[in-house]
């Protein structure tokens, strides 16, 4: 099969491309300049070097394809304005989506994110019938990408999956580094009782997931949200014990009274819904008091494939790469 594929040098997007070589499949792969692709360049067809936002390296890139995968998108930690989210997130994600129909690509399967639904009202479920509710700029880039995915899709022969990924964790992920440096150290600081439940998809479960939406597209979905990721789950202390194991360290827990912090976390969190401001310190605070663990049993249905790695073994898996890595 010949694929298409956008930030394929990312953590997520690494892990697809080396899932897709191995079975076999073709792939052009869309980089921007400037980015080291020594990596990959063994495993793809050929490299397409532009950005999403330029039709026309988009357009090359999906030439010839029989399923796109558009996984590029700017995350918090690489951003400094909310114009660079909505370049890469929302005018890129259009952009492929319009290539993609305009190449008569028939599936494409588009990688969201689950933040989109900001610090959701627990009143029961969070699942794909709830209404998504961004705080910060970024997640509602993501939520705006999705939107102009499907508009760009309506009425055409392209099916499309919005995949919404949990947080996603793994060797070589940033995003956990802090957290397993400071386990590592031996001194660590939690909000409140650490008792909030937390869900992490090891990042090769949400390649697998991935890889699964485009086949569940052959079936004619249109703009269909899925949320994809592990049933597993953790809270902050046992997460931290977890971590603890795996670094061979008894961390001193360090505990700031959630009330003082609480209320003014909601006061911001609500004026955030209407404002989406830049991430900042209060996105920091979600971890330690916010429920944001989400319901995956849909993909489970429809996709046949579950999150195989184990919560412990991937973060033993994670502590040894960043040791090796001189990170900790």
């Amino acid at each position: 099969m010949r694929v298409c594929l956008t930030g394929a040098t990312g953590f997520l997007g690494a892990r697809l491309l080396a899932r897709l070589a191995s079975d076999g499949h073709a792939i052009a792969a869309l980089v921007p300049h400037g980015e080291d692709t020594t990596a990959i360049a063994a495993r793809v067809e050929r490299v397409v070097r532009g950005d999403v936002a330029d039709p026309h390296a988009v357009r090359d890139a999906v030439a010839g394809a029989e399923v796109v995968f558009h996984l590029a998108g700017l995350v918090p930690a690489r951003a400094s304005h909310r114009r660079e989210f909505e370049r890469v997130n929302v005018v890129g994600a259009r952009r492929v989506a319009e290539a993609t129909v305009r190449a008569g690509v028939a599936r494409l399967v588009h990688c969201g994110t689950a933040a989109v639904y900001g610090v959701p009202q627990r009143t029961g479920t969070v699942d794909e019938r709830t209404e998504p509710r961004p705080v910060n700029a970024y997640q509602a880039s993501k939520l705006a990408g999705e939107h102009a995915v499907a508009a760009a899709v309506a009425g055409s022969g392209t099916s499309v999956v919005l995949a919404r990924p949990t947080a996603l964790y793994g060797a070589g992920d940033r995003a956990t580094l802090p957290l397993l440096r400071a386990v590592a150290r031996g001194r660590v600081r939690i909000v409140g009782d650490g008792g909030v439940p937390c869900q992490l998809t090891h990042v090769d479960d949400a390649a697998a997931l991935l890889h699964a939406c485009a086949e569940w597209c052959l079936d004619g979905v249109s703009a269909d949200v899925l949320l994809v990721g592990s049933e597993e789950r953790a809270t902050e202390r046992s997460l931290i014990e977890i971590v603890a194991r795996a670094a061979g360290t008894t961390p001193r827990v360090a505990v700031f009274p959630r009330a003082p912090l609480a209320g003014a976390w909601r006061l911001q969190r609500a004026i955030a819904r209407r404002l989406h401001p830049m991430p900042g310190r209060f996105d920091g605070l979600d971890f330690f008091l916010a429920d944001r663990t989400v319901d995956v049993s849909k993909a489970r249905r429809v996709l046949g494939v579950t999150a195989q790695v184990a919560l412990a073994d991937g973060v033993r898996d994670a502590v040894a790469h960043a040791r090796r890595a001189g990170l900790l």
